[in-house]
């Protein structure tokens, strides 16, 4: 599930995009995600967002947030006002 959460992020901060949208179908979309090539994540994107990404796709489940830590970075984003309200 965390590993969706980060999926999720990267929809929100790549304005909608569809993740692995180059390929065209299930399977490719699998292996990638089995294989570990995650998501490119955008520079210019807040360092906090690119941290939540990165701890949601950690390999071994037990390294990656609960939702208690999830929930607390979601309370920070608060501070990213400036950077989110391009998105409304």
């Amino acid at each position: 599930l965390m590993i969706i959460s980060g999926v999720t992020m990267w929809e929100l901060f790549s304005y909608g995009k569809i993740p692995y949208y180059e390929l065209d179908n299930n399977t490719r979309v699998g292996k990638k995600i089995i294989s570990m090539e995650l998501l490119p994540l955008n520079s210019n994107w807040p360092q906090l967002i690119q941290d939540v990404c990165n701890k949601c796709w950690k390999k071994s489940p037990t390294s990656r947030p609960s939702f208690a830590v999830l929930l607390m970075s979601y309370s920070s984003f608060r501070k990213l006002s400036n950077y989110l309200i391009p998105l409304l």
